[in-house]
C-alpha cells in the first residue's frame, strides 16, 4: 500500500520540474540588504541549500550580479560553505580600509586570501556588477571573474580535499557553524549555481515580498531573513529627507554632483543622493533676492546655476570659487507670473519664461529679459498657440527644443471664466521660434491633474514621465505617470506621496539621476510665517506600472518569478493534498476542541517558512504550532484594520496592505497614539508626544514636526474607513467606528469582559489575537520597547492565569504557544508546554521543545539554560 502512495508524489515532483523550466524573469530589481544602518538582528541574509546542501563531484560555479552602495563599512557579499567545514568568502573593503582603494577580498579557510582592487573604470555605484567564482576540485584550480576580468586564485591544494557539498549564504549568516554579521551595503540579483557543468539553478530574486525566493529552474528555494525587495521600490516612493527652508527657495538638481540643491537667501541645503546625506553651503554674502521670490534654474547645456527674481528679471550666476552670487537690483513690484516655466535659448544665449499666473489672469506669453532695458519683453512664436496656463511642466529635448506639458487655466486667460486642467503636449523650437501641438486629450474629471515643474524624457523609449497631482484640494497626493510621446497614452507608475498644495505657497519638481537611475521628487510647502518645509523622495527607475505591481502582490504567495503555467502546478498540488487530507481524515481519531484562528495576513501562517526543508532557523519562527481540533472561529478582518501584534500591518477599505506608506517616524507616532492608553489609561498629550518622538527638538521645531507628521499620518489613514486621529481634551487618541478594527483595542475590550465574567470564548479570542507575536520591534526607540514590554508582560500574565484553571491539555498547549509567540524565551510558557506534554506521555516532543528553547536561550543570552526535562516532571 505504501508504494501506491509514493506514486502521486513522484508524479507531482516530475510535473513540477517541467514547470520550473518555463519560469520567467518578470522583475529583475533584486534584493537590497539591510547593513550597518540597522541592528545586527535586522540585517539581511540569504540562505540557499542550508540543511539541504547541493552535491557535486568535480566543478562548481557561482555567478551573480550585485550593486554596491557608497558606505565606509566592510561587509560580506557571499559565503560558500563546503561540507559544513570549509568556507570561501567574498567581501568588500571600502577606501577607508584599503588606503583609499576599494577592493574585493576572497578568503578560503584560514590561510588562503586574495585582494582585488576595484578601479573606477570597472566600478560605479548604482551599476550592476557581474561576478563569478569557479572551483575545479580535481584540477585544484579556482578563478574569480569580475567585470570580464578573470583572476586565478592560487589556493593551497589541501583546500580542495574532501569537498562535495555546498551551501550559499549572501549577507548575514547567524545559524550553523559559521557566523557573519558584517553585511555589505549592496543589492543582489540573478544568482546562478552550476554543478559539474550539468545541473544548474537560477534565482532571479524578482519577488516583491515574502521571505522565500523561488528558483526558475528547480524546486530549490532561497530563504531570506529581513528581506528588502528592491522591485517594490520601483513603485513605492521613499522619503529621503525633510527640513526647513525659506518661504520660496530655489529647487534644482546638480547632475554632476548627484545632489538636490535648495537655494535659500543666506545658504544652500544639499541632499547628496549617493550618500543619502544633507549638507549646508553658506554664502559669503546673502543672495540679493528676497526669500519669497527666489527662482533657480540649471542651464541644460553648460550646467550653469542661475537665480533670479521675476519681478525684476535680472539673472545672477553662482560663483563656485567663492560660493557667492553676483548682486542684482532689488524690486518692490508685485509678482505677476507665479508658477511659470523657464527655458534657455542656446542659439541666442538668453533665458525665456513661459506662462504663469498673477492679478487674476493666466498667461501664455514667452518673455525674454532685455538686459539693456532691464525689463521683460514678449517674444513672438509662430505655429500653434498654447492656451493661457500656469502649473505646466517643461522638459529639454536637446537641439534647443523643449516640450511643454499640461497645466491649468482657460482659453480666455481670465480667472473669472473658470479653470480647466490641460492634458496636452507642445513642441517648442527656440531656434526657429515655432510651436507645434503634438497631441491633446479631452479633460476628464477623474483625471484632472497638473504636473510638477519638470518632466523626465526618455527619447529611446519615446516616453516621458510627469509627477502629477489633483490641484483642487489642499491635501492632495503626487503620483508618477508615464506618457507615450507620440500618442499621449498614459499609465500610473508609482504609489502616492502626500502633498499639501497651497497654490503660490507651494512648489513641486521632478528630477532624474541618469547614473543612479533614480527619480527624485522635491516638494515645498509653507508651514507658518515665512518658513517653508522641503521634503525629498526617491523612486528607483525604471518605474513599475501600478497594474503590474498590484497583480504581482496578488500572485506573490511564494510563486513570484514563475509563468502562468504555475496555475496548473498549483492545481495539481491542491488535488494531491486534498486527496491526502480526506484519506487522513477518515483514519484520524477525534481530538478535543479548541479555537480556530483565522488571520488576515501571510505573517500569521500556522507553519512558519523557517521550518521548511532548507530554510534557516529564525528566532520567532522556531516555535511549532500545536495541532489541535477546533471549536470557536475568529475571522479577523482584512479591510479597515490595524494589526500591531507580530509587526505593524495596516489594511485600507479595499483590503490592500498600505503599511509601506507609513514611514518609520509616522509608525512611531501611530504606535504611540494606539499603545499609550494601554498602560496610562488615557491619551497622550502634545508635550509628551514631542518629548518622546523628538527629544532634542526645540519647542518651536517640535511643534512644527508634530504638526506636519500628524497631518501626513491623517492623510494616509483616510484610506481606512472608520479610523481617525483626534485631539480631544488635550489628548491625542485613535477613534474607531464599528467599521474599523485594531487588535490592541480589541484586546482591551476583551480584558474588560473578563473582569465581568469568566468566558472561554473570550480567552481563546485573546489567544488568537496575540499569537502573532509581540509589538513591532524594528523601530528603534527606548520608550517603544518599554511600552512593548509592558503589553507583552501583561498579556503573558493574563494567558498564564488562564492555564491555571484549565484541565484540558490541548487548550493548555495552545496557551503555551500563544505565550511563546509573544516571547519565545518566556520560562512560564515553556513550563506550561513541557508539563502538559509530559502529562500526555509525549516525552520525545517535550524533549524537542526543550532542546529548541535551550538553543534560543544560548543564542540570545550566550549562556546555557540549566534545567533538564526531569526538572519539569
Amino acid at each position: 500500500m505504501k508504494k501506491n502512495y509514493y506514486f502521486p508524489f513522484l508524479f507531482l515532483y516530475f510535473f513540477l520540474q517541467s514547470f520550473f523550466v518555463f519560469a520567467e524573469d518578470t522583475i529583475s530589481a533584486g534584493l537590497k540588504f539591510n547593513s550597518h544602518e540597522v541592528a545586527v538582528e535586522n540585517r539581511t541574509g540569504i540562505a540557499i541549500g542550508q540543511n539541504d546542501p547541493f552535491k557535486f563531484s568535480k566543478t562548481i560555479e557561482l555567478s551573480f550580479e550585485f550593486q554596491l552602495e557608497p558606505a565606509p563599512f566592510f561587509g560580506n557579499i557571499v559565503r560558500i560553505v563546503f561540507d559544513n567545514k570549509k568556507k570561501l568568502d567574498l567581501s568588500y573593503s571600502p577606501p577607508v580600509i584599503e588606503n583609499g582603494q576599494q577592493s574585493l577580498n576572497l578568503v578560503l579557510g584560514k590561510r588562503d586570501n586574495f585582494s582585488i582592487p576595484i578601479f573606477n573604470q570597472a566600478h560605479h555605484y548604482g551599476n550592476w556588477l557581474n561576478a563569478s567564482i569557479k572551483l575545479d576540485r580535481d584540477q585544484k584550480k579556482a578563478e574569480f571573474c569580475f567585470m570580464d576580468t578573470t583572476y586565478q586564485l592560487n589556493f593551497s591544494p589541501k583546500s580542495y580535499e574532501g569537498i562535495n557539498a555546498v551551501e550559499l549564504f549572501f549577507g548575514k549568516q547567524q545559524d550553523g557553524k559559521f557566523v557573519i554579521t558584517d553585511v555589505a551595503e549592496m543589492s543582489v540579483r540573478n544568482i546562478k549555481l552550476s554543478l559539474d557543468d550539468k545541473k544548474s539553478y537560477f534565482w532571479p530574486l524578482n519577488e516583491l515580498n515574502g521571505t522565500i525566493a523561488q528558483s526558475s529552474q528547480s524546486p530549490k528555494a532561497a530563504y531570506i531573513e529581513n528581506p528588502v525587495w528592491a522591485g517594490k521600490y520601483h513603485y513605492l516612493w521613499q522619503q529621503a529627507a525633510q527640513f526647513k527652508a525659506d518661504f520660496k527657495p530655489g529647487m534644482i538638481y546638480n547632475e554632476q554632483k548627484h545632489q538636490v540643491e535648495i537655494i535659500n537667501q543666506i545658504h544652500e541645503i544639499h541632499y547628496v543622493l549617493p550618500f543619502k546625506q544633507l549638507s549646508d553651503l553658506y554664502y559669503e554674502k546673502p543672495l540679493s533676492i528676497p526669500p519669497s521670490y527666489i527662482n533657480a534654474f540649471v542651464n541644460p547645456v553648460n550646467q550653469e546655476k542661475v537665480a533670479y527674481d521675476f519681478r525684476h528679471g535680472e539673472l545672477t550666476a553662482f560663483n563656485h570659487n567663492d560660493s557667492s552670487w553676483a548682486e542684482i537690483q532689488a524690486s518692490e513690484n508685485e509678482m505677476t507670473h507665479w508658477h511659470h516655466n523657464i527655458l534657455y535659448d542656446s542659439l541666442r544665449d538668453e533665458y525665456l519664461t513661459f506662462g504663469g499666473y498673477g492679478y487674476f489672469k493666466y498667461k501664455n506669453d514667452f518673455l525674454r529679459f532685455d538686459k539693456t532695458q532691464k525689463a521683460w519683453e514678449k517674444v513672438p512664436f509662430s505655429g500653434d498657440s498654447i492656451p493661457p496656463r500656469y502649473l505646466s511642466a517643461k522638459g529639454y529635448l536637446g537641439n534647443n527644443q523643449y516640450l511643454i506639458f499640461g497645466g491649468m487655466g482657460n482659453y480666455s486667460g481670465r480667472q473669472e471664466m473658470g479653470v480647466n486642467t490641460y492634458q496636452d503636449l507642445y513642441l517648442v523650437d527656440l531656434s526657429a521660434r515655432t510651436i507645434k501641438l503634438l497631441w491633446e486629450k479631452e479633460e476628464e474629471s477623474q483625471d484632472a491633474f497638473v504636473p510638477a515643474k519638470s518632466i523626465v524624457i526618455d527619447q529611446d523609449k519615446q516616453v516621458f514621465y510627469a509627477l502629477t497631482f489633483f490641484p483642487f484640494n489642499q491635501e492632495t497626493q503626487l503620483q508618477l505617470r508615464k506618457f507615450n510621446l507620440n500618442s499621449g497614452e498614459e499609465v500610473i507608475v508609482s504609489d502616492k506621496i502626500p502633498f499639501e498644495f497651497k497654490d503660490i505657497r507651494a512648489d513641486v519638481d521632478l528630477f532624474y539621476d541618469q547614473d543612479f537611475k533614480k527619480f527624485i521628487a522635491v516638494t515645498r510647502s509653507t508651514i507658518e510665517g515665512m518658513e517653508g518645509i522641503v521634503q525629498i523622495y526617491t523612486l528607483d527607475g525604471p518605474p513599475l506600472a501600478a497594474s503590474i505591481y498590484e497583480a504581482s502582490l496578488q500572485n506573490e504567495k511564494q510563486t513570484s518569478g514563475f509563468s502562468p503555467l504555475w496555475g496548473g502546478a498549483i492545481a495539481i498540488i491542491l488535488l494531491v493534498l486534498l486527496i491526502t487530507y480526506f484519506f487522513q481524515k477518515r483514519h484520524r481519531k477525534p481530538e478535543e476542541p479548541a479555537a480556530i484562528i483565522t488571520t488576515p495576513s501571510e505573517t500569521l501562517k500556522t507553519i512558519p517558512a523557517s521550518q521548511e526543508k532548507g530554510a534557516p532557523q529564525q528566532k520567532q519562527e522556531s516555535i511549532p504550532e500545536t495541532p489541535v481540533a477546533q471549536a470557536f472561529k475568529f475571522d479577523f478582518p482584512r479591510k479597515n484594520a490595524i494589526y500591531l501584534f507580530g509587526g505593524l500591518e495596516v489594511f485600507d477599505r479595499e483590503g490592500q496592505d498600505i503599511s509601506h506608506k507609513i514611514t518609520p517616524k509616522l509608525k512611531q507616532i501611530l504606535l504611540l497614539i494606539i499603545c499609550y492608553p494601554y498602560n496610562h489609561g488615557r491619551g497622550i498629550s502634545s508635550s509628551e508626544m514631542t518629548e518622546l518622538v523628538w527629544p532634542t527638538a526645540t519647542k518651536s521645531s517640535g511643534k512644527n514636526n508634530r504638526s506636519i507628521s500628524i497631518r501626513r499620518l491623517r492623510l494616509i489613514l483616510e484610506e481606512i474607513e472608520g479610523v481617525e486621529i483626534v485631539h480631544d481634551k488635550q489628548e491625542w487618541k485613535l477613534e474607531l467606528t464599528k467599521e474599523a478594527f485594531c487588535d490592541l483595542n480589541r484586546l482591551l475590550q476583551l480584558k474588560k469582559q473578563l473582569k465581568q465574567e469568566d468566558n472561554r470564548q473570550v480567552q481563546e479570542e485573546i489567544m488568537a489575537l496575540t499569537k502573532r507575536g509581540p509589538l513591532p520591534s524594528t523601530l528603534r526607540a527606548e520608550w517603544l520597547d518599554d511600552i512593548n514590554n509592558f503589553i507583552v508582560s501583561d498579556t503573558i500574565k493574563l494567558l498564564t492565569d488562564f492555564a491555571v484553571d484549565i484541565d484540558r491539555p490541548n487548550l493548555k498547549l495552545q496557551i503555551a504557544d500563544a505565550i511563546l509567540h509573544l516571547d519565545d524565551l518566556d520560562e512560564q510558557g515553556l513550563e506550561i508546554k513541557l508539563k502538559t506534554l509530559l502529562s500526555m506521555n509525549k516525552v520525545g516532543q517535550a524533549q524537542s521543545e526543550l532542546n529548541r528553547f535551550k538553543k534560543r536561550h544560548q543564542n540570545f543570552f550566550n549562556d546555557e539554560y540549566k534545567l533538564n526535562l526531569e526538572d519539569f516532571q
